[in-house]
């Protein structure tokens, strides 16, 4: 049996402030590490305020923002909480900086860059520094690995004809990861539309004009002012959907398909 630990601790990061106009330094940070956040969760990360020679700053009197980019371009922009209440040395220089996992769901890349500058009762800024080198910005990595996110549906707004009949684009049902089961869930968003839907599956493992087609499930709309969910068990090469047009009125705008 593989025993493994696993460890609960507090994301805690080191800042530095050039508020020491002397060179002389007992101690050189040379580098910062990277900051982990992952996607799915509220990810609650703490900092302290340091001056160069490693000793937390009072900075209870300031406001302190967080901000991460992507080539200069920013994609984040959080007031910290300021923790330092200006006596308990327990606290001293330290902020709280809740990067929410809303915050992140329409972050495209996964290696950012991140600073932090705090702001005066006179609105002056004052950058913090990642180590003693002077270098403004630390690594940001945004991972997806501890809650992974539910994968995008497929969305189906193409539908040809062919005689009567309406025929949409076919999907890929991914027999491959579903094992001997599946469930397929459709979204079906139509305008004024009554008449039958079908989601039609096939078995073969490539498409042309000789493909057989079959009937899975059959849904029934009647000018449906919210969308019109369909489940389908089974597993399928490719799904898709038809209506005849001669026994339905209105049109479909859009199938999100999940597998």
């Amino acid at each position: 049996m593989q025993s493994i630990s696993r460890y609960l601790v507090s994301n805690n990061n080191t800042v530095v402030i050039d508020w020491i106009l002397s060179d002389e330094r007992e101690y050189r940070k040379v580098y910062q590490r990277d900051l982990k956040v992952y996607r799915g969760i509220d990810n609650d990360i703490q900092f302290v305020v340091k001056n160069a020679d490693q000793k937390p700053v009072d900075i209870s009197l300031y406001k302190a923002w967080f901000l991460a980019m992507y080539k200069g371009k920013e994609l984040i922009r959080q007031q910290a909480t300021i923790l330092d209440d200006g006596s308990s040395t327990t606290l001293r220089g330290k902020l709280s900086v809740n990067v929410s996992e809303n915050l992140l769901l329409d972050i495209p890349h996964s290696a950012l860059d991140y600073s932090i500058y705090l702001e005066d009762t006179n609105e002056d800024k004052t950058i913090t520094y990642a180590d003693t080198q002077y270098g403004v910005c630390g690594n940001l990595l945004v991972v997806n690995c501890g809650l992974p996110q539910p994968k995008s549906s497929i969305e189906i707004t193409n539908f040809s004809d062919s005689g009567d009949l309406k025929i949409s684009d076919a999907s890929n049902a991914e027999p491959g990861i579903n094992g001997n089961d599946a469930l397929h869930t459709a979204t079906i968003y139509a305008s004024n539309f009554a008449g039958d839907l079908v989601m039609q599956g096939t078995l073969h493992d490539s498409l042309d004009n000789t493909t057989k087609w079959f009937d899975i499930e059959t849904v029934t709309l009647s000018n449906e002012a919210e969308p019109k969910i369909v489940n389908a068990n089974g597993v399928f090469s490719y799904l898709r959907f038809k209506y005849d047009t001669t026994q339905a009125n209105g049109s479909i705008d859009k199938i999100l398909l999940r597998n």
